[in-house]
């Protein structure tokens, strides 16, 4: 029984670990305690990472399913002018010309990256969508610039012009603002006379008809910049209106009975055949209003039909800029929906009262045809500024989709003028 005993113990002893040396406990605690201290400090950065991911995931999903519903609805469509936009602001701001070659290749590097984003990459369209619009903007920017080619006035300068009476506007004073196509400078003769000029005529004197050659001597100048930055740029959007100077007659100038013009026919465009034709009926209508109505009120009133405003007095124009109304005086959609919404109830409601005709014929149809037809004209005599284009091409797309029985998205036609617009001009 002792030897057994004694056996178990010594075997015990064999298989026991050696003592610890001295200073081992001591290393072993530290150890312990920093490996305690850092378990809540790991734990709290993978709670963090895990939030992070998690938040991560979170915003990824919903900007998923904010472009799926953009997608779905086709709200997409309405940033591609906005971006075609912003590629002609750009040529514009920047201090150097890119040339043509450059942005076409552009386009076509971009445009050809979109067309190959298909299956797995179709979600990486929008990024080379954008840069394409961006470089197409650009392009339309240097092209128009490149198509006008206006040549500016150098410096002031007094000589007597001769030229084609295009378009007259009067004033509240009385006085006519003649809009001249320049055929001949003497006195000096300019080496590089602008083609139009808007000269005004201060004295007293029977206005000339429109297409009638005029001379007389003049003062002209170079359209004025800004007044301070950021404000109106006149001479840029003279150089796109064509205008390459302006200034005023010394004295009435006076009709040449027998000039020639300075253009044949056959050479003029089929825009400026009709600008000439339409000139005289727009003006015909803005003085039966004015003399029919008399004072400010007929001067407003022209204004909102023909977009002609000159006539209307100093004095009202502050009035109705103190009053924050003078942007009804801007022709928009105020002024076609009146026109276009008064015809087609009119004469849906006429058509109505015809027997059988409702029944056979969709009255709402031949309604809608006749008012395409009236701001089709409302347009032509408006002097197509750009609210009133927009606003044309718009309620436009509105009667076109009652023909064709579908439902016009309004934000979709403001992209679609826009384009046009853009592409346009």
């Amino acid at each position: 029984m002792a030897e057994s005993q004694v056996r178990i113990v010594l075997r015990d002893d064999e298989h026991s670990s050696p003592p610890p040396a001295e200073g081992t406990g001591v290393v072993a605690g530290k150890l312990a305690i920093a490996s305690a201290g850092r378990a809540p400090a790991d734990r709290r950065s993978a709670t963090i990472r895990n939030r992070t991911r998690s938040t991560a995931a979170a915003v990824s999903r919903g900007i998923s399913r904010a472009a799926a519903e953009e997608q779905e609805y086709g709200h997409g469509f309405v940033l591609v002018p906005v971006v075609l936009a912003l590629g002609s602001l750009a040529w514009f701001a920047l201090p150097e010309t890119v040339g043509t070659a450059k942005l076409a290749a552009l386009l076509c590097v971009f445009g050809i990256s979109a067309l190959l984003c298909r299956g797995n990459l179709r979600p990486w369209r929008p990024l080379a969508v954008a840069p394409a619009l961006f470089a197409a903007g650009m392009l339309l920017a240097a092209a128009e610039t490149a198509r006008r080619d206006t040549v500016i006035l150098d410096a002031p300068v007094t000589t007597t012009v001769r030229g084609t009476v295009l378009s007259r506007d009067p004033d509240d004073r009385g006085r006519w603002r003649y809009l001249v196509e320049i055929q001949e400078t003497s006195n000096p003769r300019l080496r590089r006379a602008p083609e139009r000029t808007t000269l005004l005529a201060r004295s007293r004197h029977e206005p000339f008809a429109i297409g009638a050659i005029i001379e007389g001597k003049a003062r002209l100048s170079p359209p004025s910049g800004p007044a301070l930055p950021g404000l109106n740029d006149f001479a840029f959007g003279a150089y796109f209106k064509g205008l390459g100077a302006v200034g005023f007659f010394y004295g009435a100038p006076r009709a040449l009975a027998g000039a020639a013009s300075g253009r044949d026919i056959a050479e003029t465009s089929l825009g400026e055949r009709a600008a000439a034709y339409l000139a005289p009926v727009r003006e015909a209508i803005g003085n039966r209003i004015r003399s029919a109505i008399g004072g400010d009120t007929g001067a407003i009133a022209a204004a909102l039909v023909t977009g002609e405003e000159r006539a209307i007095s100093r004095e009202a124009v502050e009035t109705l800029r103190a009053a924050g109304l003078s942007h009804v005086l801007a022709i928009s959609g105020l002024n076609m929906v009146l026109a276009a919404g008064t015809f087609l109830i009119g004469a849906r409601t006429l058509l109505s009262l015809i027997p059988g005709l409702a029944e056979r014929h969709s009255a709402k149809k031949i309604a809608a045809v006749g008012a395409l037809l009236m701001v089709f004209f409302y347009i032509l005599i408006s002097g197509g500024a750009v609210s009133a284009v927009r606003s044309w091409i718009m309620i436009s797309i509105m009667l076109v989709a009652v023909l064709f029985d579908r439902v016009s998205i309004s934000l979709r036609n403001v992209a679609l003028a826009a384009l046009i617009i853009l592409a346009w001009t």
